[in-house]
This record gives C-alpha cells, structure tokens and sequence, in this order.
C-alpha cells in the first residue's frame, strides 16, 4: 500500500507553484507601466478637434472669390485649408474666431495652411467689401461668397448650418455654426475644429493632424 500522507510537494497557488505566480505577478506589473507610458503618450498626442476616421471629398459647388478666381473644389487643391463661414456684420464670433486663425499661423512649424473666409450674407458683403475685411486680419486671407443655391451647397457640404435672422432693425443677422473646417490637400474635410477657438490648441491640432496625414 502506498502512503500518500507525507508526499513532499513545491508550494502551490491555486494550482501554480510559487515562483511561477511571482513571475506572472511581475510580467503584470511591468505591463500595466508600459501601458501607463503608451497611455500617457496618446493622451500627449490628442487633439481637441473632430478628426475624421476617413477624409471626406466635397462636391461640386462654385463660389467668386476676392483673388479674382473662382472657388470650387479643383482650385481649393494643393494646399492645406482652413475655412470659415460667417458674415462682415458680424458682431464678436465672427471676427474672434479670424483673430484666433491669425494669431495661431505663426505658432505653426513648417507647412501652414491657407485661410478662406466664406460670406453668408452676398447681399451685403460684396467682393470689395470681403477683401477689406479679411485683409485686416492678414493680407494673405482669401474669402469668397455667391449665391443662396451655391452657398447652401457649400455650406450643407462642410457641416456648416446657416440662416438669415431678421431684426426690428434693419440690420439682420445671420445665424450660423462657428466650426473652423480643416480641408486637406485633396480638398476633402480632414477636420473640425469647435469653439472655443484657441490659437495655441488650433496650431498644435494642425500639425498633429498634418504630421499624421498620408496622402492618397
């Protein structure tokens, strides 16, 4: 008969024997701080902007731009762009939210992107007028406007709602959503960037998203 009483074992944990469960014990903690680095690392790297999973292609729509040339998909190609939709009579978001692209182009490294302001009150912004506005904010912003049908293309194209508020006095304003749309050099929408619009969080946003961007 044989005696199983006093049989001599290796301790054990729940069926693993010590110096394993140690082991598997240290792999976890060095683990979950090589994740704790990964982690902090993407957070690094975030952006506060709306970055699309896949870049997003325009349709086709024409708008007169203050350069003399038109503005449609073709010719928003080859560079980086930065559009914005609002009106000359605007009261604070408007001229807020150019400032803040102003301010945020210099803080930028390397390549910066171009800056086209689109008007949603042709009846009131001519081409003139449009150029003397945004030139006052760089020499370098572009602007352009047209009519109701092409505006509504463009703007339903970029995310952007609109309407015209009439007021007891004659000056109406328009509503409209204050969203900064990045186009990448495709002229597809690569991003949106939401208020508040912050020079220093737009140009870090900008080139994170460029960096990260693999052309077609």
């Amino acid at each position: 008969m044989k005696n199983h009483s006093n049989t001599s074992k290796s301790p054990k944990q729940g069926g693993i024997t010590l110096s394993t469960y140690i082991l598997v014990i240290g792999i976890a903690l060095i683990l979950g701080l090589v994740l704790g680095w990964i982690a902090q690392g993407d957070k690094d790297t975030e952006v506060k902007a709306t970055v699309l999973p896949e870049s997003r292609p325009l349709p086709a729509f024409e708008l007169e731009g203050t350069h003399g040339s038109p503005i449609n998909p073709e010719t928003l190609k080859g560079n980086w762009t930065w559009v914005f939709f609002g009106f000359t009579h605007c009261p604070d978001v408007c001229p807020g939210t150019l400032s803040a692209i102003r301010d945020g182009l210099p803080l930028i490294e390397g390549e910066a992107p171009d800056v086209l302001f689109i008007s949603l009150d042709p009846e009131r912004d001519t081409l003139t007028k449009l150029a003397e506005y945004v030139e006052w904010f760089n020499p370098d912003f572009k602007a352009a406007t047209g009519d109701i049908p092409a505006l509504n293309k463009a703007a339903q194209a970029m995310g952007i709602a609109w309407s015209k508020v009439e007021t007891e006095s004659s000056n109406y304003q328009i509503a409209h959503t204050s969203w900064v749309i990045l186009l990448n050099p495709s002229a597809q929408i690569q991003a949106w960037f939401s208020p508040p619009h912050l020079p220093n969080e737009m140009a870090q946003d900008f080139m994170t998203i460029r960096d990260n961007h693999q052309q077609p």
